[in-house]
């Protein structure tokens, strides 16, 4: 496999055992073009994971997943949707990606998805895009913007989660909320705190965990709420 083609299978890999093309081609057009201001000089955000990537060099991600297909790695019955044809495929693509950089590939591909798909296509992939931006979390710290708009994509995910009766899920999605309310965040975010610790109570019930639900319910009680 060429250079491109073993990264068009490190991002796949990223997106789960199944995938969109779509999903994969925002995700190296960004990585291809998006720069960041590093103190007086921009850089290619793709650059910090694929040191030898060539600048606004547009990958052909359609291409390399039909290469990739016919070498048995991956699946497609309509050439849109594709699935790895083993999970030890899956695995090995992954580890192709450098250890110290795939939290960011992980958070990387979640932020070009969310800024390049389409609005209608949104609520379908939103399992996807929190759970890449969750594992690159650490990068958005000491932004307060992402920082919310992160937590409410989680509580999102959550409320989603327990429609369909999914209240393990539900449950770590709220508690990473949690680890996401700011500081003083019953003063500034008073309203998002209320809607996370009331959702987390209901989820914890539903899991049959009363003394969670219980340490939630009392913090709202104690903020007289």
């Amino acid at each position: 496999l060429s250079v491109e083609e073993r990264r068009v299978l490190q991002v796949a890999s990223c997106l789960g055992g199944t995938f969109d093309s779509s999903n994969v081609f925002f995700v190296m057009d960004k990585l291809c073009s998006k720069e960041k201001m590093i103190g007086a000089k921009s850089e290619h955000i793709g650059s910090r994971i694929w040191s030898d990537l060539q600048p606004d060099k547009k990958p052909n991600v359609n291409e390399s997943l039909i290469i990739c297909a016919e070498e048995g790695l991956i699946e497609s019955d309509d050439g849109l949707h594709y699935r790895f044809a083993h999970d030890q495929i899956l695995s090995a693509a992954f580890s192709l990606i450098p250890e110290d950089r795939r939290a960011l590939l992980q958070f990387q591909s979640g932020q070009s998805i969310l800024e390049s798909m389409p609005d209608k296509d949104m609520e379908k992939n939103l399992f996807l895009i929190v759970n890449l931006l969750n594992r690159g979390s650490s990068f958005i710290t000491a932004d307060n913007e992402k920082r919310v708009q992160l937590l409410t994509m989680n509580l999102k995910a959550g409320k989603k989660a327990m429609k369909s009766s999914g209240f393990g899920p539900a449950a770590t999605y709220l508690n990473i909320c949690m680890s996401l309310l700011g500081d003083d965040h019953w003063h500034n975010e008073a309203t998002l705190s209320l809607d996370v610790f009331s959702t987390l109570a209901k989820a914890e019930f539903c899991n049959g965990n009363l003394k969670e639900m219980e340490v939630c319910l009392d913090e709202i009680f104690h903020r007289n709420l």
